[in-house]
């Protein structure tokens, strides 16, 4: 900013104002004008991912990746991301034979460092009343909530994404096959036992915490967003703010003179 305001003071009251063309005059500040934008854009990008305004490639409704044998599908092709995921999203559901969930998971009660705590019942029927309670439920805390069965959490821990996940996948999309209670993907084979099918997922838990290590967060890895934003943007905003700054310095009227400068030097020691 204080670039800025110092290159439109030379073309407004500086040594630039007495320029009689507007477009050597303000040219200067009008490209940086345009550089600032650019340059800010990945940044912005970030601002508004982490207050969910746009949303990420995951458990969610609108770049929702749940369940999706391809790690970064289709449909996230216009998510947040900076880069490709390449863990799976797995997203536990409930079951009402054992009143728990049908796999490891961090992000819900009761897990140990559970992110989303607030306790709930799982009801079997549309009346509520055939109620189901989670290991470690603890009635005399108030309030929890009640959520009807086949139940998969979104990304916020209080909606239930079964109720509108049927049909949602593409025909050939699912590997293993669609389970029907849930409208979503099988991410394991079915018919391997429940220790294998565990032993395929990401460490062996249903989580969609995790998009791609920490190592893979390079310019290979890149989304198209990621690539629009890091590169396409932010390089162009400094392209445009070098040739300002050279520009409003008359750094090609500067070479010029050094360059004639130079031949006067040198036709000078040739003649002694």
């Amino acid at each position: 900013m204080g670039l800025y305001i110092f290159i439109l003071r030379q073309a407004a009251t500086g040594y630039r104002s007495y320029i009689k063309s507007r477009v050597t005059r303000w040219g200067p500040t009008f490209l940086l004008s345009f550089a600032i934008p650019f340059i800010m854009a990945d940044l912005c990008r970030h601002i508004i991912q982490d207050y969910g305004v746009w949303p990420e490639c995951g458990n969610n409704e609108m770049y929702s990746r749940i369940n999706s044998t391809d790690p970064f599908p289709a449909s996230c092709t216009w998510s947040s991301d900076q880069y490709h995921c390449e863990h799976s999203c797995c997203v536990p559901m409930w079951s009402n034979t054992t009143n728990n969930w049908d796999s490891p998971q961090s992000t819900y009660f009761p897990a140990d460092k559970a992110t989303v705590t607030a306790q709930f019942a799982v009801s079997l029927n549309a009346a509520g009343d055939d109620l189901r309670f989670p290991a470690g439920f603890d009635s005399s805390k108030q309030p929890w909530r009640i959520f009807s069965y086949p139940l998969v959490f979104d990304m916020t821990g209080t909606v239930n994404i079964a109720k509108g996940g049927k049909n949602k996948y593409p025909r050939g999309t699912c590997k293993y096959g669609v389970n029907e209670e849930t409208g979503y993907c099988w991410l394991t084979d079915q018919t391997l036992s429940y220790e294998d099918q565990l032993a395929t997922l990401n460490g062996g838990a249903c989580d969609c915490d995790s998009c791609l290590p920490n190592s893979h967060e390079a310019i290979g890895y890149l989304s198209p967003v990621g690539i629009i934003f890091t590169i396409v943007f932010t390089y162009t905003g400094f392209i445009l703010l070098a040739v300002a700054v050279m520009w409003n310095a008359d750094i090609v009227k500067k070479f010029k003179t050094i360059g004639a400068q130079w031949k006067e030097l040198r036709e000078r020691a040739r003649g002694r």
